[in-house]
């Protein structure tokens, strides 16, 4: 750890994030369960050309060779892959950025710069 765990919330910048990280998380979590967009779309295009989509017994299967591939995948459907010219971030936001908080802004104009290397 880089800061004792103490110090964390007397250092603006370890605040900062620590409220950025948890807002991301709560997003995350309540956009896989979105309603209005088929996640199931992204989930399945992204595993496709990534590679992790295997015919199994004649059905579809996401299969995993690594632990890391689980993170490639999400950010693969959260970020890169496009429906309509649209990421599943840029779709969520649209939808929702009405009632959002300046903070969930903030995070939100974060990952629609987000991009993979």
């Amino acid at each position: 750890m880089f800061f004792p765990r103490k110090n964390k919330s007397s250092n603006p910048l370890i605040k900062r994030y620590l409220e950025l990280r948890e807002i991301g998380r709560k997003t995350h979590s309540l956009m896989a369960k979105e309603p209005q967009i088929d996640v199931s779309i992204f989930v399945k295009g992204s595993a496709r050309i990534l590679g992790m989509l295997k015919k199994t017994v004649g059905e579809n299967v996401i299969t995993l060779e690594d632990e890391s591939d689980m993170d490639v995948l999400n950010d693969f459907v959260y970020f890169e892959y496009l429906q309509d010219n649209k990421s599943f971030t840029e779709l969520y936001y649209e939808l929702h950025k009405a009632k959002l908080s300046r903070l969930e802004i903030e995070s939100f104009e974060a990952k629609l710069n987000y991009f993979i290397v």
